[in-house]
């Protein structure tokens, strides 16, 4: 009878130590948890590449998103495309925007992935009962795929990224592969 009293002590002991420890252990994860919603999560940056010659072309894409996760980025912003061909007096402006996904599965490396609608005058034959050749404005849409590096700088952060369009249609601009870089901040 003593000997099963013991060991009821005992495993009663070892009980109650893991269940302090457990519970612990739980609280401290609690502590550690950053809330879903904070302004320190939010990243803001983008895109300015300018290009000047025969062809002139500017791209600027500012952007604004949101740490979900330490690995895992979600924001949007807006596209604008200026490009004129001097020899051959041709130009035109893009207007639109992005959704885009980033998950960093190392620090310096990234997956990317984005939806981009780009509206601008582009060159197509409109059918008016004769059909003749007219700029009008309608939407094109873009799924770029791809990846990137990233070098950080503290808050801030400089990428570059390959990315592939997997809707191309006649009328992709910008052309498939695109490479882009560009400076991220966090707030």
């Amino acid at each position: 009878m003593v000997k099963i009293s013991q060991l009821t002590n005992k495993i009663f002991t070892v009980a109650l130590l893991f269940c302090v420890t457990f519970s612990s252990a739980q609280d401290k994860n609690k502590e550690e948890k950053k809330p879903f919603w904070s302004a320190d999560r939010i990243v803001i940056g983008g895109e300015v590449v300018p290009g000047f010659g025969t062809i002139t072309s500017i791209y600027a894409a500012p952007t604004i998103g949101y740490k979900i996760t330490d690995k895992f980025i979600a924001g949007l912003g807006p596209t604008y495309i200026y490009y004129n061909n001097h020899p051959y007096n041709f130009s035109f402006n893009v207007y639109g925007g992005e959704i885009f996904a980033r998950y960093y599965p190392l620090d310096f490396l990234f997956a990317h992935a984005e939806y981009q609608p780009l509206n601008a005058a582009w060159d197509r034959i409109v059918y008016t009962g004769i059909g003749t050749l007219n700029k009008d404005r309608f939407w094109i849409n873009n799924f770029w795929l791809g990846g990137g590096l990233r070098q950080t700088f503290g808050s801030a952060a400089a990428y570059i990224m390959c990315l592939i369009n997997v809707n191309e249609s006649i009328y992709d601009f910008p052309h498939s592969p695109w490479v882009r870089g560009g400076l991220t901040f966090s707030l």
